[in-house]
């Protein structure tokens, strides 16, 4: 997105109700504002992770800690790298001539959370039940 695009994306516009929301209660909104973003989207596109720690499951568990502990870094990376100071300035900018005309209704951000989890769980259970057990492919390229 270049800074003269007017243009602001449905993550944006969740990061920034979120902010302002912490903002109002004088807490370090761009701080919690990133975590909850980053879990939404961890949660959201946990299913590929998961599916590629069940394809290097192993006894001690160490390869599925390590693509799982990579996939949340990388996710809290880009949050953090993506939501810099240069970019809220932008989008409180963009927010402003909108005069709140794309908000976030406040029960999004209290239904994010559970829908995560519940998608997660359920692709999980998916996989495992028509993918990986049938075709076995538990821990196919680990021996």
């Amino acid at each position: 997105m270049k800074p003269t695009d007017k243009r602001v994306g449905m993550i944006d516009r969740y990061y920034m109700r979120i902010y302002d929301a912490y903002s109002k209660k004088k807490d370090p909104a761009r701080f919690a504002a990133c975590l909850y973003v980053g879990l939404t989207i961890g949660l959201l596109l946990s299913p590929i992770p998961v599916f590629c720690a069940e394809l290097f499951h192993t006894d001690g568990g160490y390869v599925d800690a390590i693509i799982l502990l990579l996939y949340a870094m990388s996710i809290l990376i880009w949050t953090f790298g993506t939501f810099n100071e240069k970019r809220i300035r932008q989008l409180k900018s963009v927010k402003s001539g909108q005069r709140n005309k794309y908000s976030v209704p406040t029960w999004c951000l209290f239904l994010m959370f559970p829908v995560g989890f519940v998608w997660t769980v359920l692709i999980y259970w998916l996989m495992l039940h028509y993918v990986i057990h049938p075709y076995q492919l538990e821990s196919i390229f680990v021996k």
